[in-house]
């Protein structure tokens, strides 16, 4: 079976990308879409994902929603004025191939949020050849304000990383 373009396969449980046409003689072959992580041969893969959404009550910048789960939590320090902070935490301690890391903000009007990261980011070595992918999508409406101010990353020997920021 032929694929075309940047499509994902598993064949005998190993994650595959090719961009060009290639044929297998396996009729087991699972088809992924792009928004499906590849998962590799046997290493748990860390999945985690944040979604916040804040609001303003009395002069000042709260959240209105909050869902976490996995190894993605977000905390959020005591503060003594209007804006709001949020530091994401990856409790898994780094990411490598195969893992989906998710997070999701929305900022009504009239908010004022800063975003953060609890240390550096680590991205690891991968052993089969997997992509590990972080995936932010934020939302700022209008007369609000965001400071997205996450700490370094660092990629070590034969890491592999895809990030996307919207």
């Amino acid at each position: 079976r032929g694929l075309v373009g940047s499509e994902m396969c598993i064949r005998d449980r190993y994650a595959v990308m090719k961009s060009e046409p290639m044929t297998f003689e396996s009729p087991a072959i699972q088809h992924l879409t792009l928004s499906q992580p590849a998962v590799s041969s046997g290493q748990p893969r860390a999945r985690g994902a944040v979604d916040l959404d804040v609001r303003q009550s009395h002069g000042a910048t709260r959240i209105a929603n909050l869902r976490q789960s996995g190894c993605l939590k977000c905390v959020f320090p005591r503060v003594f004025r209007p804006q709001a902070e949020a530091v994401l935490v990856n409790t898994s301690g780094g990411i490598t191939g195969g893992d989906l890391l998710s997070v999701r903000a929305r900022l009504a009007p009239q908010t004022a949020l800063t975003v953060t990261t609890q240390a550096a980011e680590r991205i690891y070595r991968t052993s089969d050849g997997t992509t590990g992918r972080i995936d932010t999508r934020i939302t700022v409406e209008r007369n609000a304000r965001l400071l997205w101010l996450p700490q370094e990353t660092i990629l070590f020997d034969e890491a592999r990383l895809e990030r996307r920021l919207d």
